[in-house]
């Protein structure tokens, strides 16, 4: 969010499936298997970014 923030006064734009792919990118090591389910069983262009924090976060709290 903060770096859409910054680009936006240069006029570039960041799609919401670039900003769920980024965050897919960034996931350490743990996260690997869900991400997997996650871009294989949902449709990430009609994905929001607050379903998949919330996913992430049901499956951080899982493996705790």
């Amino acid at each position: 969010m903060l770096l859409e923030n910054q680009m936006k006064p240069c006029g570039e734009t960041i799609l919401k499936l670039q900003k769920i792919e980024k965050v897919l990118r960034a996931l350490i090591a743990k996260f690997d298997y869900i991400m997997v389910v996650i871009e294989e069983s949902k449709n990430l262009s009609e994905m929001k970014l607050e379903e998949l924090k919330f996913s992430l976060e049901v499956h951080d709290m899982r493996l705790k």
